[in-house]
Parts: structure tokens; C-alpha cells; sequence
């Protein structure tokens, strides 16, 4: 018996995606999410890969799947339950470094002057992981490419920088998928917000820093890369979703910390033109996997 064409690929995609589609400026994207209890679930969505404003920029689109990304950046109480289980060894102290909190700051501020292997550990002792690069710039600039988490319109009360010292986590600006909070949440109602991806803290992800661009994704092994700049940062474009900045996986800094992501979701390279999609249809009609009825 010959097979439908729109069925078979029909479940094609669905096996892929498996959830409902809203669309955006003629970009479709996952609605069907479920919420996990501090932690935001970021839709299945496609977007392009780096900073599409540079002159040479080579168009590097990926879709990404469905992940869990933890609202704010984890906070010293929150470490402090990991070094007092012996999961996790202690960061470099106020008593020893200027900027960094352990041992004298609030515990209601991100944890900071702490090493990727450290930030490893505490997301394994959770049943998380670290984000990777791909997964961090989607949630920052998501589907419609903004400058910064919010928009594309610079506010300096967005975000912690500049500062004197970290601030307490989610008390600035609300945002999702490049957009406030309040606007995307039209799009996607049961996910919830997420904060501080610019300034507060420099955040490690899971991805080895390339300095000449970042077509690939590999996880990171010697250096790492940082993304969302930090309460020290001067400038502006240090808060952009795209600006990126290193660390090695046993350094550390007062400007740096990090948050945790969940679900072993790898995102997947299948996109360099806005038309592949429709590519993909007249794949599966040359390979002959789908029989046509008579």
C-alpha cells in the first residue's frame, strides 16, 4: 500500500518538533511548552548563529530544541547548599579578591569568582547542565534578532552594569526570546520570564570559544566562552546578545558566573539559506522515501 506524502513527512517534522507552532514575522515557532519550577522552557525555534550585523558574516542558521533554562543566575545561597553537601569546592573569597561576594556577600546575588570546572559541578549536583552558546544567544535575541534581551533600543535600567558590585538577581528587566517579557508572553502564555542575561554576571556556557566567529558548537574542554557582559562592563555593547568574551576552565573572575540549563537537548546545524526548509520537502522526494498513491 502506498503512503501519502504530506502524511509521512508531516510525521517527520512532527517527530522533530512534536509541538504546536506559533509564528512571528512569518517565523514559526514551538507554543507547546511546559514550565519547570524556576526554570523557563525555551521553544523549538530556528534563528541565525552570530552577529548578522558584521560585514563578512556568513549565514549560519540552526534549529534549536526545546531546552530548560534557569530564570536568573544561580546565586551564592543557592552554591553555598553545594559546597555544604561537598559537591562543590569554594570560590575564591571577599577576603582574598576585591568584587568577589563568597563568604561576605548576599546570597541573593549571583555567585561569582567561580571556574567553569565550579560551575560544571554545581549544574551536575543539580541534575542540570550548562547552557551551550547556540542555546544562550536564542534565548537572548531569539526569533527577532535583537540587540539586546528587551530590544533593540538601548536602557541603561535594564540591566546591572557599571555598578559598584553585583546586584540582587531578578530585579531587573523581564525578558524572553529577545523580547520583554510582557510582549512575548503573548506568543508563548505558559513560559516564564528570564532575567539578568545582560550585565550581573558574565555567564559561562558549555562551548569552546573560537575567536574568528562561531560557526560550530563544541563543547568547551580548554577555554570557554562567555556571553551577556557583567556589572563591570563599561560600555553598551558589552550587554549585546551577541558579544561574547573568554575564560579558561580554571580561571576566574569577579565579573563571571553562570546559570544552568536542563534536558539533553544538542541543538542541530540543518540550516545556511532562509529556503532549506522547503528544501528539505524535495529531499525526501529524491531519496524516495515517501511513495506518491497512483
Amino acid at each position: 500500500m502506498k503512503r501519502n506524502n504530506l502524511v509521512i513527512f508531516g510525521l517527520l517534522l512532527v517527530s522533530l518538533v512534536g509541538c504546536e507552532m506559533s509564528c512571528v514575522d512569518d517565523e514559526c515557532f514551538d507554543t507547546d511548552v511546559s514550565t519547570i519550577r524556576g526554570m523557563s522552557t525555551l521553544p523549538l525555534g530556528y534563528y541565525d548563529f552570530g552577529n548578522t550585523a558584521e560585514k563578512d558574516y556568513v549565514p549560519n542558521r540552526v534549529l534549536v530544541k526545546k531546552f530548560q533554562l534557569d530564570q536568573t543566575e544561580v546565586t551564592l545561597g543557592d552554591y553555598n547548599k553545594c559546597i555544604a553537601s561537598g559537591k562543590c569546592s569554594k570560590p575564591v573569597s571577599a577576603y582574598d579578591e576585591a568584587g568577589c561576594i563568597y563568604g561576605a556577600g548576599d546570597p541573593r546575588h549571583p555567585v561569582n569568582c567561580v571556574t567553569p570546572v565550579q560551575a560544571f559541578e554545581y549544574c551536575a549536583f543539580v541534575g542540570k547542565r550548562l547552557p551551550t552558546e547556540i542555546e544562550w544567544e536564542y534565548a537572548a535575541k531569539g526569533i527577532v534578532y535583537s540587540e539586546y534581551p528587551w530590544g533593540n533600543k538601548f536602557d541603561g535600567q535594564s540591566a546591572c552594569y557599571n555598578n559598584d558590585k553585583t546586584c540582587m538577581v531578578g530585579t531587573h528587566v523581564e525578558t524572553l526570546l529577545g523580547m520583554p517579557y510582557q510582549e512575548a508572553k503573548k506568543n508563548w502564555p505558559n513560559v516564564g520570564p528570564l532575567l539578568d542575561l545582560a550585565g550581573n554576571v558574565a555567564e559561562i556556557v558549555d562551548s569552546e570559544y573560537k575567536p574568528s566567529g562561531y560557526k560550530t558548537n563544541t563543547a568547551c574542554t580548554g577555554v570557554c566562552a562567555l556571553r551577556g557582559g557583567s556589572w563591570l562592563s563599561k560600555v553598551k555593547s558589552e550587554l549585546s546578545t551577541t558579544y561574547r568574551d573568554k575564560i579558561g576552565v580554571v580561571e576566574h573572575s569577579p565579573a563571571v558566573g553562570f546559570r544552568c540549563a536542563h534536558e539533553q537537548y544538542p541543538e542541530l546545524r540543518i540550516m545556511t539559506t532562509k529556503d532549506d526548509i522547503i528544501t528539505i520537502w524535495g529531499i525526501f522526494r529524491e531519496i524516495n522515501w515517501i511513495e506518491t498513491d497512483a
